[in-house]
């Protein structure tokens, strides 16, 4: 009976290749391993297929089985695609892994070092970026077991080293290498089994010099491949050396004077590099040594100051104490504003007799009146703050000088605020209440709520005369109060 034939792929560092060699070393298959160019010359059987289909071997039904996955899987003994139904699911895991994560940043990594990829330093270093981070996993999963899954070698264990056999070999030098011991223990113990050594031969491990351009498959990679599973070698030449003749050499290809000339230019590019590398260390074994910077002082949380000398409302700030360390808005404002109101600085009849006219002139503005159901907010802090300034400014001056204060009564507002007080408090309507008590209790919200606003405006230090503040619902500010002219019925408002 004629034996099975098995496709290998014709790349010769294919990571897929090696598993399945290594699953029919495990397995104890016999199979012919056939020349995939030379068949494919022909189109004979699975050689037809992609390189993507590769490697690939006949079914008993006929038919072929292909990729490194299923090939593998079909060759290897039961007992390495997992011991149960959890172990069996671990060892997909993982085999998915190797080919879906593993695998591309791998070969992503080390081909543009052995000249198969044209290099591309953005890729190449997201690569390395993310082969470090899967290598620190692998430690991790790896600290307190031998194999990935259970106790002995599965083909989770071949999939993931095989897919790493490129990087140990041509990428991974001691410097990488060192952090992750239990990765280079599992990776070693693989390798070093008889059956990976049948397989893929002595795998030698990177010491840090670049390949070589001439260098054949890593480590004895398509190794299997050159003789027949079975014990009878091939002829002397290998695959694709027709009746065992050796093929001659191809000859070297010449180079271009213009390729000549840009590598002679990259010569002497690196020689003149190396020079300034030279020069740069003497420069720093000449240079004395730097004197270590002086250690900067912590800087000390001196918390909130504040004014603590007991001082009366309207009396004056004791000013002969020491000025604290650092600025302190609570320290500096307190005791300040009740003075200025006590000494009448912001009246208009401060200093003077109003009944005489000033020749420096006078000014006079009027808050726009904010309502008596909020709070101020930053938009007032501003405005006030203009308004003060020019205020200032102008009693500085010499100019009688009015700031008058008051707020609005915002009827509707305050009619909601105290229909929602009411009725949280006593589930009462206005209209349970009356007219005349509802008003009543208006007139006591705006007593309990209404001077907020005036503590803010005298917080903020506005210069305001608060013996002339006024309510839009004061007597005074009545329409009949507001009417003049001859008739009754004129009357001026903003």
């Amino acid at each position: 009976m004629a034996l099975p034939a098995l496709y290998l792929s014709p790349h010769p560092h294919s990571a897929h290749n090696a598993r399945v060699l290594v699953a029919l070393e495990y397995g104890g298959h016999r199979a012919r391993v056939m020349d995939t160019r030379r068949e494919a010359q022909a189109g004979d059987g699975a050689a037809g297929q992609t390189v993507a289909g590769l490697p690939a071997v006949e079914a008993e039904s006929g038919g072929h089985v292909w990729g490194g996955a299923a090939v593998a899987h079909l060759l290897a003994p039961a007992a390495m695609r997992g011991s149960g139904s959890e172990d069996a699911t671990l060892v997909r895991q993982w085999t998915s892994y190797a080919d879906t994560e593993l695998l591309p940043i791998a070969c992503a990594t080390t081909f543009p070092a052995l000249g198969l990829l044209k290099p591309n330093k953005q890729a190449v270093d997201r690569a390395q970026v993310e082969l470090r981070k899967a290598m620190r996993f692998l430690d991790d999963h790896l600290r307190l077991r031998t194999y990935l899954v259970g106790e002995k070698i599965t083909l989770a264990d071949v999939a993931v080293s095989c897919a790493l056999l490129l990087p140990y070999q041509h990428v991974f030098n001691p410097q990488f290498k060192k952090p992750f011991v239990n990765v280079n223990r599992w990776f070693e113990t693989c390798v070093n089994q008889p059956e990976f050594r049948r397989a893929l031969g002595e795998v030698k491990f990177c010491d840090g010099r670049p390949p070589e351009s001439g260098e054949k498959s890593a480590g004895g990679l398509c190794r299997g491949a050159e003789r027949m599973v079975e014990g009878a070698p091939l002829p002397a030449g290998g695959p694709g050396h027709e009746g065992g003749a050796p093929q001659p050499a191809p000859a070297p290809v010449k180079k271009t004077p213009a390729q000549l000339k840009k590598e002679a230019a990259k010569r002497e590019k690196m020689d003149k590099f190396l020079q300034k590398q030279e020069k740069m260390k003497e420069q720093q074994q000449k240079m004395p040594e730097k004197k270590p910077k002086v250690e900067k002082k912590e800087k000390k949380d001196l918390g909130v100051i504040t004014y603590d000398i007991v001082t009366p409302p309207g009396e004056k700030k004791d000013v002969s104490c020491a000025m604290p360390d650092s600025y302190s808005p609570q320290y500096v404002e307190a005791s300040w504003y009740s003075w200025w109101e006590k000494q009448g600085f912001f009246k208009p009849e401060y200093g003077r007799d109003l009944s005489e006219p000033n020749p420096k002139g006078m000014f006079m503005i009027c808050i726009p009146p904010p309502n008596v159901t909020g709070s101020l907010h930053l938009g007032h802090a501003l405005t006030n703050a203009i308004q003060d300034s020019l205020t200032r400014w102008h009693r500085m001056c010499g100019a009688t000088t009015l700031w008058n204060p008051g707020c609005d009564h915002a009827g509707i507002a305050t009619q909601v605020v105290v229909e929602k007080r009411l009725w949280r408090e006593s589930r009462q309507t206005r209209h349970d209440l009356g007219r005349q008590r509802f008003i009543e209790q208006v007139w006591r919200w705006k007593h309990e709520k209404g001077d907020r606003i005036y503590h803010q405006l005298r917080r903020l230090g506005s210069s305001m005369d608060w013996d002339r503040a006024c309510f839009t619902m004061d007597p005074i500010m009545l329409p009949e109060k507001l009417m003049c002219g001859a008739g009754k019925n004129r009357m001026y408002h903003d």
